[in-house]
């Protein structure tokens, strides 16, 4: 269904890629400008979002146009660059005003009608200078850190009229305003980007887009883009994102897991998919043939050098080559949880760091010889920021697979690899049952979660996966992706 989508500053660069992405979809896109000529083919609307009642204008033309605005794309934004004891407070207020102020007038016009209609959908574009600092930038960084905790909170007033919000933070992009950079600023950012280049307006249009679509629709107030975070989901919309492409999924036990999720919505994306099992094969290859399509189950303990020095030999015999890995893989002895923190032994807090974090750098190296052309390696955490009821040293260990991920991405981007975890929110699996008083746990969602959650629905967080699993996320890489009904954002 077309849809009404606004992108303010989209008449160049990331924001004119954008309202392209929108249009090439077959939606109604219009563009606020300051300046210059709108761009050919799209409703241009002439917009200085400082001013009050300029905004006001440009929506009622934007509504007769189109009807209400149902998508908007907070993307314009200036930058007046000086050193702190160089900067006047006018070239720090403007930016504010700009960016933050101007984004805070465009969202409050536009949930007007977006809270009536009891849906919609919101993408601010910050950067990745507001969540690292930049010499010379200390008014654009301000304004882009704002953005983050401005998208938290509306996150939570909106999340309950089914209006989502969320931040992407692109990292250095391709555009006019970097293109005036010298060659050896370039190079020095280029040499601290995992995928060791700058990304293209096109790849950010791309996440945009899915934060707006229905398959971005669990995934609440989103983080970084070079680095970037994400947020909300349905892939039924997108047939064949995965077409041609080659996935090995672990930690298929039952049909209410994650991981099975991720293996029905991979082949029905168009993914050829092998899976691993342990330490009970047979009962992976039972509850696989529940699967819209065949799939070949290889024994595979992630703790057993030989099972992974074999695991590419026998991939390769039956797929050939691996575009994607999931890690769905986690364990704790049963004094490592249920409130027995303080007296578990090292020997099984071992076990569980060793099952549920070092292995995903066991799985990546197995299967790197497999990903010649690079791929996704995707896993599943718990937010480990959070000492939760119950969980105890997985807590710690689900820390550990975050810094792994991380480390992952740093050393395997120059393969044009990708590492990416999403964090789920509470499901009822195979793992829960093995955590004493899961319930207890379960139950801030109940109080807490801006969206309802589920535990008995998997298909949220296996949207999540099979997205990043996708050429939908090409510059995403070191990253968690919440599909926990953006609970991860809200404070006690």
């Amino acid at each position: 269904m077309s849809r009404s989508v606004l992108v303010t500053g989209g008449n160049r660069g990331i924001g004119l890629a954008i309202a392209r992405a929108f249009a090439e979809a077959g939606d109604k896109v219009a563009v606020t400008y300051r300046s210059g000529e709108p761009p050919e083919g799209l409703f241009g609307v002439r917009c200085d979002i400082t001013d009050t009642e300029q905004v006001e204008r440009a929506f009622k033309e934007v509504e007769a146009e189109h009807g209400p605005v149902e998508v908007l794309i907070a993307n314009a934004g200036v930058t007046k660059d000086t050193l702190l004891l160089r900067m006047s407070e006018e070239d720090f207020t403007s930016v504010v005003d700009t960016n933050l102020t101007g984004t805070f007038r465009v969202v409050k016009r536009a949930s007007k009608a977006m809270m009536r209609a009891r849906k919609g959908r919101v993408v601010l574009i910050s950067s990745v200078v507001g969540l690292t600092g930049s010499p010379g930038q200390a008014n654009y960084a301000a304004s882009k850190a704002g953005l983050v905790g401005f998208a938290r909170s509306l996150a939570r007033e909106l999340g309950p009229r089914n209006i989502t919000v969320n931040v992407v933070a692109p990292g250095f992009v391709d555009t006019d305003m970097t293109a005036v950079l010298s060659d050896e600023r370039r190079a020095e950012i280029v040499a601290g980007v995992p995928l060791g280049r700058y990304a293209a307006p096109d790849e950010i249009a791309s996440t945009v887009r899915f934060l707006s679509s229905d398959d971005g629709r669990i995934h609440h107030r989103s983080r970084h883009s070079r680095r970037r975070r994400i947020g909300h989901g349905s892939l039924t919309i997108m047939s064949g994102i995965l077409e041609g492409k080659r996935i090995l999924v672990t930690g298929l036990l039952m049909e209410s897991s994650i991981a099975f999720q991720v293996a029905k919505l991979a082949q029905e994306q168009g993914a050829e998919i092998i899976l691993t099992a342990f330490p009970r094969p047979s009962l992976t290859e039972r509850i696989a043939k529940k699967l819209p399509k065949p799939a070949k189950v290889l024994e595979l303990d992630v703790t057993n050098q030989e099972h992974l020095d074999g695991l590419a030999e026998q991939v390769r015999e039956h797929l050939g080559s691996l575009d994607g890995v999931v890690h769905s893989i986690g364990f704790a002895p049963q004094d490592a949880l249920g409130g027995n923190f303080l007296n578990t032994p090292w020997e099984s807090v071992a076990t569980a760091v060793h099952v549920s974090a070092f292995s995903l750098k066991s799985l990546a190296m197995a299967c790197l010889p497999l990903m010649e052309d690079g791929g996704s390696i995707v896993g599943l955490t718990f937010d480990a920021t959070i000492a939760w009821q119950q969980y105890d040293w997985m807590g710690p260990a689900k820390a550990a697979l975050e810094a792994t991920s991380r480390y992952l991405a740093r050393d395997l981007g120059k393969q044009n690899i990708r590492c990416n975890l999403v964090s789920a929110g509470p499901i009822k699996s195979m793992a829960a049952k093995s955590i004493p008083g899961f319930d207890v746990l379960a139950d801030a969602w109940n109080t807490r979660s801006p969206l309802s959650w589920e535990v008995t629905d998997p298909e949220p967080a296996g949207r999540g996966v099979v997205a990043l699993l996708s050429d939908w996320f090409p510059k995403t890489t070191g990253e968690i992706v919440h599909v926990d009904g953006g609970l991860h954002a809200i404070g006690a």
